[in-house]
């Protein structure tokens, strides 16, 4: 797997500087505006395009960063009487040259426009993802040749529902900056990169600054383990750690969990199988791969507790991702609980399924513009049925009936180990009787010494 996963990001070494230089230099970063687009209607909709949370509208923008090239990424969240106010997003990757500012917060507008290499295909996620959270956002850019450069998108006034817009004196165009402004400038001396600046935030769920980073750390730490520690991502620069979901990479968060307890998945409980897909309209066959394990009973609970801890990170982990993992690039995108032949139950929580595939196969997996959501033709859960090995089908009902089993099991030695500790009420009342009579005859002894000790003294 270590080859196969090489060649899935062998995209983000060389980062894709030349390709938005090509992009200018043959002029296509003009585009339009076609005039039936309603603008106002169409930029209050866009803001409802369904992120499932602030991380995954976040992960948008951290895709740009890593297909830039970068090495680290800083995610910082500006508070305000205990509300976060404002999101930045700072990535020391190539950067843009001042003509892609432009391009950058247009929709639709990409040299990336169906790639089929990295993340980027679509020129929707950085306008998409911002517009999601807030009002008004802005772009800092600079490359190693260059300055930085800066773009404000600014939907403010449509938010407040002004009518009165005219959009064709509107003019958004990039602005050289001598240097960086604000609490900004301490990344004056980057040598390249990009900073994205959220303000007007009236989009985030949870909006308490401890909630949301907690929340992000878990986030990211699902969604890029794959690309950790090659690139670092820190959030109010606490280092956001991987989380493999399926708990069987040492040194990730939860694969041990020793506040909770010592139980690891057994390695005879994980698969990891790579199947063959034909590219559509193609000879071409491209791997997928999938990831199963199954949990022991207790794996979330404490040593002497028969329910989990639902406070644990395995916990919220497994709560939050009963299903089938798809991810895409190695990059989590969806979970999907709609399984043909098979209706998830509580006990499917204990098991874990990943589906990892290339963007070759996007088509088959009819991957949505906010890769947030793929759906898998019925080809490929043929493909998958026919081609693992067990079949997946029958590794979930045995993962099902298995861990049934075990937790009756576990139950019953929990409640045998408590029975054990229970004594007799009668056995009891008698320990406590002889108790009490030892301690009433002490206090005899006592009170005979002392009345003995002062009749020697007297006579002396």
């Amino acid at each position: 797997m270590a080859n196969e996963y090489k060649a899935q990001v062998d995209f983000t070494k060389e980062g894709g500087l030349a390709e938005q230089l090509d992009f200018i230099k043959n002029n296509k970063t003009q585009g339009g505006l076609s005039g039936f687009i309603s603008v106002q209607g169409f930029l209050r909709s866009i803001r409802d395009i369904g992120y499932k949370s602030v991380g995954r509208a976040l992960n948008e923008l951290i895709d740009n960063s890593i297909q830039a090239g970068c090495a680290k990424i800083q995610c910082s969240l500006v508070e305000y009487k205990n509300n976060v106010v404002e999101i930045r997003l700072v990535d020391d990757g190539h950067g843009m040259p001042e003509k892609m500012l432009p391009v950058a917060i247009r929709w639709g507008a990409t040299h990336r426009h169906g790639s089929r290499v990295g993340f980027g295909r679509y020129g929707f996620g950085l306008p998409s993802a911002c517009m999601s959270l807030g009002t008004k956002y802005s772009v800092y850019s600079k490359t190693a040749d260059n300055g930085w450069n800066k773009i404000t998108f600014d939907i403010t006034d449509i938010a407040l529902g002004k009518e009165d817009i005219d959009f064709n004196k509107i003019e958004i165009g990039p602005e050289s900056l001598d240097k960086l402004p604000g609490t900004l400038e301490q990344y004056s001396s980057m040598e390249s990169g990009t900073i994205i600046q959220i303000e007007n935030l009236d989009r985030i769920r949870p909006k308490k600054k401890s909630s949301l980073k907690d929340q992000l750390l878990r986030e990211f730490g699902l969604t890029y383990y794959n690309y950790f520690p090659q690139r670092k991502i820190t959030v109010d620069n606490t280092l956001v750690v991987g989380i493999d979901p399926l708990f069987v990479t040492p040194g990730l968060r939860g694969y041990k969990e020793e506040e909770i307890n010592n139980l690891t998945v057994n390695m005879n409980d994980y698969v990891e199988q790579l199947i063959p897909v034909k590219v559509k309209g193609t000879d071409t066959e491209k791997n997928i791969q999938i990831r199963f394990a199954k949990f022991p009973a207790g794996f979330a609970a404490q040593p002497d507790k028969n329910t989990a801890d639902s406070n644990s990170l395995r916990f919220k982990v497994l709560k939050e991702n009963q299903g089938i993992i798809f991810k895409r690039l190695g990059r989590r995108m969806d979970l999907v609980k709609e399984i043909p032949g098979y209706n998830l139950q509580n006990y499917d929580r204990y098991w874990m399924c990943e589906i990892d595939f290339p963007p070759e196969l996007d088509d088959e997996f009819e991957v949505t513009t906010s890769k947030q959501q793929v759906i898998p033709r019925q080809s490929i859960w043929d493909t998958i049925a026919d081609k693992t090995s067990p079949n997946l089908w029958k590794m979930f009902s045995d993962a099902y009936k298995d861990i049934q089993l075990e937790a009756k099991l576990r139950k019953d030695k929990l409640q045998s180990s408590t029975d054990e500790k229970i004594a007799d009420p009668a056995e009891v009342a008698a320990e406590e009787s002889k108790l009490n009579e030892g301690a009433e005859q002490e206090v005899v002894e006592r009170e005979n010494r002392a009345k003995q000790r002062k009749e020697e003294k007297d006579v002396k």
